[in-house]
């Protein structure tokens, strides 16, 4: 019931519109199937784009790993949805393997969300040694240098995570379950891997994958990364095509 309420209102509200742009393919043609837009009116582009220039390995050249532990990096809000209860169970079962693994959280509690975490299993994360939690930033490209692999385990439908967007552009290895969006960042086995949502023993599995590659193999995904962006996801590429469908 609440489905045909949504669909009913979409209809409603597009009925006006000229042209609606999507972010994936999976959005779109689902949109296409339930028959609440004409193909002739929908705009796909590849996400909100990132500023390459911006978000540029360049940037990493004045840090310097202070260890030789293997960090990954979960950027996001601290949502169910977001995956970050998969990445705890998928962090106890790495660090049986390899102890010396750190990963890092940074992004914020969202509260009055029912789905966020609490301040107490966040600090309970950190007790156990499970998680270094670094707060909110505004500019997150330090971080990015200092991680080995982003994870992001989410299964929340969304357009193009921008932050995986923004890693893979300052060339880092990709871990992202098999999700809308996520996954059009990824070529399996090329610049990461790609999992099954709410599926910590494979998340955990892949993670130690990621660990266990020799290094030239992880800078030949590091680079992809950032060649796929640079192919697909220039932020130049997104407002040519809005210009393109405005004008």
């Amino acid at each position: 019931f609440l489905q045909r309420i949504v669909k009913f209102l979409y209809k409603f509200s597009f009925r006006f519109s000229k042209k609606v742009f999507f972010q994936n393919k999976e959005d779109l043609n689902l949109f296409l199937k339930e028959k609440i837009l004409k193909r002739e009116k929908m705009v796909l582009v590849p996400g909100t784009g990132v500023n390459l220039d911006y978000f540029h390995p360049r940037y990493c050249f004045q840090f310097k790993k202070n260890s030789k532990k293997f960090i990954f990096l979960f950027i996001g809000r601290f949502l169910k949805e977001k995956g970050i209860n998969d990445l705890i169970e998928a962090t106890k079962i790495v660090k049986k393997n390899c102890p010396e693994v750190e990963v890092w959280l940074l992004g914020k509690i969202d509260k009055g969300n029912p789905s966020s975490i609490s301040e107490e299993e966040l600090k309970q994360w950190q007790k156990l040694n499970l998680v270094r939690y670094l707060g909110f930033f505004d500019d997150i490209r330090e971080f990015i240098c200092r991680a080995d692999c982003i994870v992001f385990p989410s299964y929340y439908r969304e357009g193009i995570p921008r932050s995986l967007l923004e890693a893979a552009a300052m060339e880092k290895p990709l871990i992202v379950a098999k999700n809308v969006g996520s996954s059009e960042v990824v070529e399996e086995g090329r610049n990461g891997f790609l999992v099954i949502p709410k599926n910590p023993t494979e998340l955990a599995s892949k993670m130690i994958t990621m660990i266990n590659l020799p290094e030239n193999q992880r800078k030949k995904m590091a680079f992809l990364s950032r060649n796929k962006v640079l192919k697909q996801f220039d932020e130049k590429i997104v407002i040519e095509k809005y210009l393109q469908e405005v004008f």
